[in-house]
């Protein structure tokens, strides 16, 4: 009751919190709906434009046909404002957008985002932060993050081959004039 009167009151963010909440104790796919309303208001659009593909995804021929086309029709107007982020990066690495957990690297596909604002894209190991960038990407194109991790194993140790050097001319000194003097 509570989630339902803070949706209807335009409080997005605390019905959001609490449609997460209730979906992380009973992951229904009927959730995803109301999850993705949220976001869009909050403009959240890259999660939004996830969560109703989820939502038409799991919930398949039992979605009612009304819903469907409104959910469809939401997805092309959200596409419009979206952009891809294409995230290359070791596996294991959990990739954090805005905050928002898209999950560990690899991931199966591109992440949706806004498009038009500077996004703060940070990639994690054991909840440490291994690499941070921010980035922007225009609506329908795709942006590439890439990231690799230096292999420590295959550095070399052992002599380092000898610096060869030019010898330098030596530097002509400048003649020193007296300065002019002041009128």
């Amino acid at each position: 009751v509570i989630v339902i009167a803070s949706f209807d009151a335009k409080d997005f963010k605390t019905a959001l919190e609490s449609f997460k909440a209730a979906y992380d104790l009973n992951p229904s796919w009927k959730l995803l709906y109301n999850i993705a309303h949220c976001n869009a208001a909050l403009k959240n659009y890259g999660v939004a434009l996830d969560s109703f593909e989820k939502y038409l995804a799991a919930g398949g021929d039992e979605i009612a046909q009304e819903r469907r086309d409104e959910v469809l029709g939401e997805l092309d107007r959200l596409r419009k404002v979206v952009g891809d982020l294409e995230i290359n990066a070791p596996d294991g690495l959990t990739v954090y957008v805005d905050g928002y957990d898209w999950g560990v690297t690899p991931l199966p596909g591109t992440v949706p985002v806004p498009s038009g604002s500077v996004l703060l894209i940070e990639l994690k190991r054991d909840g440490q932060v291994v690499f941070t960038v921010n980035k922007s990407v225009r609506g329908g194109a795709t942006a590439v993050v890439t990231y690799t991790e230096r292999d420590e194993s295959k550095v070399e140790t052992g002599p380092q081959p000898a610096v060869v050097t030019q010898p330098v001319a030596p530097v002509q000194p400048v003649p020193q004039t007296a300065p002019a003097p002041a009128p």
